[in-house]
């Protein structure tokens, strides 16, 4: 069993997925969580379309599959160290703030990062463990 935590784009792939999809980035045996930074994305794009169907759909499913993790002091302790990690290849983390505090999160507890955004797997690259969902 792996510790997985699934990104933004991991969980809106997933909810939009047609009933018994499966994605070789989260087996059976896993145990998947998401970033209570995921839900405010989502809750935040909600916001700014009430009547998105997408949207409420993937809220409803997020919210009947997984409880948040909170992001603390051991999040943002590691968030310095995705932040480095981003700012030392030439990128500008404050850009991508949301992706990093994601990443952060698995770091501080120790979860495999579940996504398929090339930007967030390559920044993060060497600190924790990345899969693709797809």
């Amino acid at each position: 069993m792996t510790n997985l935590l699934l990104d933004t784009n991991a969980v809106i792939t997933l909810a939009q997925a047609p009933p018994g999809t499966s994605f070789p980035g989260v087996r059976d045996d896993d145990a998947a969580a998401i970033s209570i930074v995921t839900e405010m994305e989502v809750r935040g794009g909600l916001a700014a379309n009430p009547a998105d169907d997408e949207r409420q759909q993937t809220l409803s499913f997020l919210m009947g599959h997984y409880v948040p993790l909170t992001v603390d002091a051991r999040v943002a302790f590691h968030y310095h160290r995705v932040a480095t990690a981003t700012a030392t290849q030439g990128r500008k983390p404050r850009k991508r703030f949301a992706d990093l505090v994601i990443a952060a999160t698995a770091l501080a507890h120790g979860a495999t990062l579940v996504t398929d955004d090339q930007f967030l797997a390559r920044a993060v690259s060497g600190l924790l463990p990345v899969r693709p969902l797809t």
